[in-house]
């Protein structure tokens, strides 16, 4: 799956503490080199509607609805987990969540 591409995923059934639940839309961070080496995986974030203000969610455009990037809640989460494409972002905020997780790895 190409970097920048927002797709439903259904979390796992069990979440626990501020996990994200339920189904949502999570926009793929993960490098191309990622999913040709490891292909039934991504590296993806969670995106959310409640503006929360927050520095490090990143506002994403091309939705339904105003989203944000959950960039503190970087996950790997497998392909048949995921579901319809929704949407591709803009190489700008692709850039700008990359930079968000850089900082939280210390990269």
């Amino acid at each position: 799956m190409q970097p920048g591409t927002i797709v439903i995923a259904k979390p796992d059934p069990v979440v626990v503490g501020r996990e994200q639940a339920e189904r949502r839309p999570v926009l793929v961070v993960s490098a191309q080199d990622f999913s040709e080496h490891i292909p039934d995986l991504v590296i993806a974030v969670p995106l959310t509607t409640r503006d929360r203000g927050l520095p490090h969610h990143v506002p994403v455009r091309g939705l339904a609805q105003p989203s944000w990037a959950l960039c503190e809640q970087l996950r790997a989460v497998s392909t048949a987990r995921l579901g319809k494409v929704l949407a591709v972002a803009e190489p700008h905020t692709l850039a700008a969540i990359r930079r968000v997780i850089t900082v939280f790895l210390d990269l």
